[in-house]
């Protein structure tokens, strides 16, 4: 999987390795998905659809 491309993901991926795609801290992402107003399942990955979302948002 190209790692530059978050979008390019087609796998469920974890809130860490999201986090780690942007350059930052699992903390981080939590706090600007709620400024976005995104919610996650818990305790779940990330699905490719939550993924796109997320990008739609935040960007690559």
């Amino acid at each position: 999987m190209d790692n530059n491309k978050i979008t390019k993901s087609t796998q469920c991926i974890t809130r860490e390795e999201l986090a780690a795609r942007y350059g930052v801290c699992r903390r981080t992402l939590y706090s600007w998905l709620n400024k976005a107003g995104i919610q996650l399942k818990q305790k779940s990955r990330i699905t490719p659809k939550e993924l796109a979302a997320i990008v739609a948002v935040l960007g690559e």
